[in-house]
């Protein structure tokens, strides 16, 4: 919900106007809250209807928050059972979309799981490199399929996992030639 506005504002992006509806974004949701929800449904009557031309899906990192990625981190949630877990994001991911895609649209973005081992939820676990690698592993998991599925739908993916770990490791973002420390807000 909190990147719409700021759309809305700076690039006069247009989500139906006044309260923004095309934004069916549910805070807090999980890949499997959001079908629950119909909130896939509702996007593609609005591109059913000519409302709606492009759509974009970002969904997965709320599965990996709380007790799920505790799980993940300490090792409780692992093997066969993490990998269904893995396939079952990954899956109502999929779902969601090609609920959208079969309305035809002129765009469709996928933009895959983040990784919540950026989160300051996440870090205040204390996580050792051990636990949070298991984490970014699975999340990696999920991506693997997500891109598998834009590759053979023609769909654009957009990896945010990778783009956090390429730019929000402390001192590893550069622009246009300068470092930037996003730690002590620094440029140069």
């Amino acid at each position: 919900n909190s990147w719409v506005p700021p759309l809305v504002a700076e690039r006069g992006l247009n989500f139906g106007g006044s309260g923004n509806p095309y934004n069916v974004a549910n805070g807090g949701a999980t890949s499997s809250s959001l079908l629950s929800q119909n909130q896939h449904t509702e996007v593609a009557g609005y591109v059913q209807s000519g409302d709606v031309t492009t759509a974009a899906l970002l969904i997965g990192g709320n599965d990996f928050n709380g007790v799920t990625g505790l799980q993940i981190a300490t090792g409780s949630l692992s093997g066969a059972a993490l990998q269904t877990f893995i396939d079952g994001v990954a899956a109502n991911f999929i779902t969601a979309a090609s609920t959208g895609l079969a309305e035809d649209p002129e765009g469709l973005m996928l933009i895959g799981t983040p990784d919540v081992t950026f989160s300051p939820a996440f870090q205040s676990l204390n996580p050792t490199p051990v636990q949070t690698q298991r984490v970014a592993d699975a999340i990696d998991g999920v991506n693997a399929q997500l891109l598998a599925y834009a590759q053979a739908n023609d769909v654009v993916f957009i990896d945010s996992a990778a783009w956090m770990r390429d730019n929000l490791v402390p001192g590893s973002l550069v622009v246009g030639g300068i470092p930037v420390d996003r730690v002590d807000q620094q440029i140069g």
